[in-house]
Formats: structure tokens, sequence, C-alpha cells
């Protein structure tokens, strides 16, 4: 064969070669672009109590805005910003708790966004509230808990205050009758019984996607 015959060999060979690579590069999947969240709020180690609610029900609630440890940024869960329908936050938590939930007496644990306003009737939920079974939180006191929740605001809160921005957990028990099987021989008031509920959060990171 010519030397110009070669030549022109090797150059279709080439471009060949290249166009097909071209094909193949094109067949690749596109990876989504990233998307970075607001912001990130790590609140650390703290220990959140529930009160009892018996003006209406049975419930028993810890709620951040209350949260009374001065040590904890507890209360600035949303970092001072009002909610709005759409807005998204992810909850990561790990925790320990006072107690052994029983099904026979407790219910699902419920956490969610609130807008917590004397106006709108005690409160107002601003998502729908993820639960708990009850039946997995039977483990012993010393057991980590580990959650991870996705909130999405159905609705607005009603101003900037840190009460209408609120994140609450609750659940409802029939415990207020069994003060004697908790403590024999004791004769406990509701209150000093939901005294002894605390959650302790070993992990507190909420994010606003």
């Amino acid at each position: 064969m010519k030397k110009e015959g070669l030549i022109l060999l090797a150059l279709v060979l080439v471009f060949g070669f290249v166009v097909l690579g071209c094909g193949s590069t094109s067949e690749l999947p596109i990876p989504p672009p990233r998307v970075d969240p607001e912001w990130i709020n790590d609140l650390g180690e703290f220990k959140l109590n529930f009160e009892p609610n018996f003006q209406y029900g049975k419930g028993y609630q810890g709620l951040m805005s209350s949260h009374t440890d001065p040590a904890s940024k507890a209360s600035e869960v949303f970092k001072g910003e009002t909610i709005k329908a759409g807005d998204k936050y992810k909850l990561e938590i790990e925790f320990t708790l006072s107690r052994v939930w029983d099904a026979t007496k407790d219910t699902d644990f419920q956490v969610g966004l609130v807008d917590r306003d004397a106006s709108v009737d005690y409160w107002k939920e601003l998502s729908k509230p993820e639960e708990i079974d009850v039946a997995e939180l039977n483990e012993a006191t010393s057991h980590v808990y580990k959650y991870e929740f996705i909130f999405t605001a159905t609705d607005a809160a009603g101003g900037a205050e840190v009460s209408r921005n609120d994140l609450f957990f609750q659940f409802e028990s029939n415990r207020e009758t069994h003060e004697q099987e908790l403590n024999p021989g004791a004769n406990e008031t509701a209150a000093a019984v939901a005294g002894k509920i605390t959650m302790d959060f070993k992990k507190f990171v909420f994010t606003k996607l």
C-alpha cells in the first residue's frame, strides 16, 4: 500500500474512534445539580421535659419554644425565621427516654411544626405530624433511638414570634391512672408523673432545605 493510502486509513480510524467516543459519552447519565441547604442548626445535646396537657386531653407535650435551659438554644430552632407554606425542613435526632413506652398505656409519638398562638385556639398545625410507632420505643432507658424526619410546611406561621414557629413532641397516655404502679405506696399526682418523662437528646440537627 502506498504511503498516501496508509495516512488516509489512519485518519479514518482516528475519526471513527472520536465519533464513537463522543457517542458513548453523550449516553452517560447527567447527575442532578447539588442543592445546598439554606441553613443547618446543630443544637447539640440537651434535655426536653414533657408537661401534662390535661386541659385538652390526656396528652403530654415537649415544646421547643418553652425550653428553659439557658445553656441551650433549643427555643431558637428556626433561627428567628417565619415558617412559610412550602418550606421544607429535615430533623435528625438521637435520644434516650427516661422510661420505657408501653403500648397498653401510651400512644404513638408525634413530631411536627405548629403555630402555638392564642389567636389560633391553642395551636395550628403547620405540617403533617410524623409518628414513631409506640412499639419501637420499648427499649431500655439507656437505649439511643435514632430518627430522621422531613417536614413540608402546609401553612404559614402568623408571625415571627418563637411561639408561632414551634416544633412539638407529644403523645397521649393513661399513665395518670397508674401512679401506684409506678411508685407503690406513693400518692403521685399526674404532674409529678409527667415530670419524670424526659427526652435526653444526644444529637439534634435541624436543617432548612
